[in-house]
Formats: structure tokens, sequence, C-alpha cells
């Protein structure tokens, strides 16, 4: 039987949502830093913050994923691989990736690297998903157009650990921009290779990133579905 846990996953799109994240109860969070981000609207961090976001979070317990997931050109390689290795010196806890020629080369180079499959790679089958297990990923971030059922087929089919949304949420295109005003609160959906989600919207649990309003509505309605899930 496959270990079963559940992770409260937030995204920090600069200090302030970070600190926020943290005091809130997070587990862990996801950022970005100055390049190789696919949130390239949010503030992000620089080297030095990310360094002190990580002294902030591993003090408390909180762990640090740090995304590099966008496609690269041969070029962006060397400094793409100069840049996870300064990652590795904080250490920080994973790094999301995209690119695949990255993604071999640092299972080469940082075997001991916790690597996730981003959700820009379109996992969405099973046979997808426990290719990039054997290629040596710890977690795949799926498709987000997948269904509670497809979920469940992927989570069955492989032990990799799985992180996934809210099917109320369709990836349309690649180039969406959405607003949704819900109780007369606005939740912001940003542009980047899909739907983005501000931290006040969201949070993540375990594999499932979940619409979060003012009342909650949404995530309890959702979360039971979830686990049964798995």
């Amino acid at each position: 039987m496959k270990e079963q846990y559940f992770e409260v996953l937030a995204p920090a799109g600069g200090p302030e949502p970070l600190r926020a994240a943290v005091y809130a109860g997070a587990d862990a969070v996801y950022l970005g830093g100055p390049a190789f981000g696919a949130r390239a609207n949010a503030q992000n961090f620089s080297r030095e913050q990310l360094a002190e976001a990580v002294r902030f979070c591993h003090a408390r317990g909180v762990r640090v994923h740090v995304t590099v997931n966008t496609l690269l050109k041969e070029k962006e390689l060397p400094q793409a691989l100069d840049f996870v290795e300064y990652l590795c010196t904080l250490p920080v806890d994973a790094v999301l990736v995209q690119d695949m020629g990255l993604f071999s080369l640092l299972r080469q180079r940082a075997p001991q690297l916790p690597l996730h499959a981003s959700t820009q790679m379109s996992l969405h089958t099973p046979a997808g998903v426990k290719l990039l297990w054997d290629l040596g990923a710890e977690r795949a971030v799926l498709s987000r157009e997948m269904s509670l059922e497809e979920i469940e087929e992927v989570h069955q089919a492989c032990p990799i650990q799985l992180e996934s949304f809210d099917p109320f949420f369709k990836k349309f295109d690649d180039f969406s921009m959405f607003t949704l005003d819900t109780d007369d609160r606005f939740f912001r959906v940003y542009q980047s290779a899909g739907f983005c989600k501000t931290l006040d919207d969201l949070i993540r649990v375990n594999c499932h990133q979940l619409l979060v309003n003012a009342q909650q509505r949404f995530t309890f309605r959702s979360v039971h579905q979830y686990v049964f899930c798995l």
C-alpha cells in the first residue's frame, strides 16, 4: 500500500505573499526566481531573496519548491544549470521543471535533487506520468483538464507523488486571462502557460489545487472528493 499524506502547498509570488502563506499554516510554498519561471507577471525573487526565503521557511518547518519551468534554448541551458546549482546550495526542497533537456542534465548532475514535473508538461495519462517517474521525477503536477477519475487512474498506476488542480478550473488555451466575480470578490487569474492563481485565491491540498473565497465555499465542498480519489 502506498503511503498517503496531504500537503498544503501555496504559491508565493513575492516575499509578502510568502510570509502570508507561512503564517497561514502552509506546509510548503512554491515560487520563482529571477528567470526561467512560467509566472512572469509575479514579483518573484532575486537570488538574495531566495536565500532569505529558504532561511525563513526552513526555520518554521516549511518546504520551498522553486520553478525552473520554462522551455529553454540551447544557449540558456548553462544559465539554468548555474541557477539550479545555486538553489542546491541554499538548499531548496524541490525544483519544478518543464524542459526535458534540463531535466536530463539535472538528473545527471544533481541526482539527489528532488525534481517535480511541471504542469507545463501537460502530463495526463498513466503512461506519461510513469515515464517521468522512471526518468527520476519525484512528483508530477498533472495537466489541469483532468477529471477525478483520470487522476485516480494515474494514482493507481504509479507510485509517484501527484499534484493537480481542482476541475473547477480548465486550461482553455496558453494565452488566457480570466476574471471571476464571486460574492463581490474578484478572483484574478494571471496569464502564464495557462491559468495561474493568486495566493489569496488558492491553496493546494496534497495534489489538488482548490478555489478558495472568503467563505471557503469551494474548498470544503471539494476536499473530500479528492481524499477519496486517493
